[in-house]
């Protein structure tokens, strides 16, 4: 008799120890969420390229030319690239931003951001996000394969960009 009482104060005491924990969890998330909320509204513009190359084959590309004024007036007016993740931790624990936050996506890992964007990104330490088209992509060179005509990039060649 006395081992069941036993057990039966032991399941309470557990029953309320995860209780307990789910009321702190909750109220931790309730927390983030004021937090959160009390944060200033930041502006951040996205700038989406799809491709960047010698000249403009379509609507859809920049001249290499003019993505460099581009970022080099972005760097000179005080910009600075910051990632997705970047910008969740900011709305959610308060992680500071820097005074103009910027995100630069790249629709599409053509081979060409390694050699027409990655220099111009590197020389005002300027960081991007590609958005990767998994199925067009290799694991070496020699399985390249091509989206709208254009090569892209390997699987070698992405874990070497992001070192």
């Amino acid at each position: 008799m006395a081992s069941v009482a036993r057990r039966r104060g032991r399941g309470r005491r557990r029953a309320i120890a995860a209780a307990v924990v789910v009321l702190l969890a909750a109220a931790a998330a309730a927390g983030l969420r004021v937090r959160a909320a009390m944060l200033p509204a930041v502006d951040v513009p996205i700038l989406l390229y799809e491709r960047v190359g010698a000249i403009a084959v379509d609507a859809g590309s920049v001249p290499q030319s003019v993505f460099y004024r581009q970022i080099l007036d972005l760097s000179t007016r005080g910009y600075r690239t910051v990632s997705p993740w970047r910008l969740r931790a900011y709305a959610e624990w308060g992680v500071p931003l820097p005074a103009k936050p910027l995100v630069i996506p790249f629709d599409n890992a053509y081979r060409n951001l390694l050699v027409d964007v990655a220099p111009i990104l590197r020389e005002q330490q300027f960081t991007a996000v590609v958005n990767l088209a998994t199925t067009f992509i290799a694991e070496r060179p020699d399985e390249r394969r091509t989206l709208n005509g254009e090569p892209m990039m390997t699987w070698t060649e992405i874990r070497a960009a992001m070192k």
